[in-house]
């Protein structure tokens, strides 16, 4: 596959409105990691996937713009690809849910790419920005391990997804009554109540652990999370290339 021109195949996603992050997605079709039943990306996102998503350089740099690569798909497929292609953006990260981390900019690592099983509890790089964990109730155990060895003992912060369903015979049976079904940007998705959710983070919240979005709000600009970290991750970095900055 050749880097597309800037500019092809451009489009907005709604949920990044206003915050200073843009989509870019290298690979075409559905995600080929094996997550399990309930993938956003492959379920309903928010664009067809038969074309190659990539903002225009020229503004996006002019801009400065962070440019969040594979937000659903996954950067260590076609990974040479993926960098290359991406390598035009100044302010640039990469999400994965496998555990190598040798790219060229930070790294957001899903530990927990099928949230029914144990996290990855992997060594940590100075480019890992955070760790993302699916989480859902019935499984706090999981994530509690992860904000263990993430959060607590590695210093990296660690930032909870609380698991949306796009079908109702999806939602775990015994939790059925702590979900209803609301629209997360564009599509309805079973999603935990309010009540429910505040509870479960009272038994996860820790130092260093965040949430991914906010109780009023799943837009980008309200919580900006990915913008903090980024800049957190390339501090660490320029500190442990440049002694004279630590």
């Amino acid at each position: 596959m050749k880097p597309p021109r800037d500019g092809t195949n451009e489009a907005n996603n709604p949920k990044l409105l206003d915050s200073g992050l843009v989509d870019c997605i290298p690979q075409i079709g559905k995600c080929p990691n094996p997550c399990g039943d309930n993938c956003y990306y492959n379920q309903a996102f928010y664009r067809t996937l038969d074309k190659p998503l990539f903002p225009n350089a020229s503004r996006v740099n002019k801009q400065r713009l962070l440019v969040r690569v594979n937000s659903g798909h996954d950067s260590n497929y076609d990974r040479d690809f993926v960098i290359a292609s991406t390598a035009k953006y100044h302010c640039r990260f990469f999400n994965t849910s496998i555990p190598r981390f040798d790219f060229p900019a930070p790294v957001v690592f899903t530990c927990n790419p099928d949230e029914n099983k144990p996290p990855i509890l992997s060594p940590v790089p100075d480019n890992l920005m955070f760790v993302r964990v699916r989480t859902r109730p019935g499984m706090l155990d999981y994530a509690a391990d992860a904000i263990a060895h993430y959060a607590i003992k590695n210093n990296v912060p660690v930032v909870l997804t609380w698991m949306r369903y796009l079908m109702e015979d999806m939602v775990p049976g015994a939790w059925r009554d702590w979900y209803e079904l609301k629209t997360h940007i564009l599509n309805p998705w079973w999603q935990l109540k309010r009540q429910h959710r505040e509870r479960l983070w009272t038994e996860l919240d820790a130092c260093n652990v965040y949430q991914c979005g906010t109780y009023e709000s799943s837009l980008c600009r309200e919580c900006l999370n990915c913008v903090r970290f980024y800049w957190r991750a390339i501090r660490r970095q320029c500190k442990h290339d440049c002694p004279t900055m630590a």
